[in-house]
């Protein structure tokens, strides 16, 4: 167990002790991200993964579990996905591991489908022992915004 004043991170995350490092600078420097909808309604709040312009159709899911299935689900091409449960993030992203027939294990599909994700908590350091990669540094990867 690790002392009061030290945090554990999941073995082979490099990108997850990186942010676990960077944590503080990056609360101090969040870039602020607006969702504003066609009829005038506009939402505050702070830009992750990606940082860009998009526009979509709003739509929601209220899995608790799943992210990396939804955001690489094909039905979601094109829009902005409303994730309703408070906390993504926290597992992190797992590898691009293949199984037997060449099928990505953890996802849907290749490649993340959304035009844009919204969440209400994101946490920048992910806690499982899959994490590869954090949330944040794979929507930066497939050019995908999250506020």
């Amino acid at each position: 167990m690790a002392p009061d004043n030290q945090m554990t991170v999941p073995n082979g995350c490099t990108p997850c002790v990186e942010a676990l490092q960077a944590s503080p600078t990056w609360l101090e420097s969040r870039t602020r991200a607006s969702l504003v909808l066609a009829n005038g309604s506009v939402f505050h709040g702070f830009s992750f993964g990606h940082e860009g312009p998009t526009s979509g159709e709003v739509v929601f899911n209220t899995g608790m579990v799943g992210y990396p299935e939804s955001l690489t689900d094909p039905s979601y091409a094109g829009q902005i996905l409303v994730i309703t449960f408070p906390l993504v993030g926290n597992y992190g992203v797992p590898s691009d591991e293949q199984d037997e027939l060449g099928l990505l294990r953890h996802f849907e599909s290749s490649k993340i489908h959304l035009k844009a994700v919204v969440i209400q908590d994101y946490s920048f350091v992910p806690s499982h022992y899959t994490a590869k990669r954090t949330l944040s540094e794979w929507l930066k990867e497939q050019r995908v915004p999250g506020i």
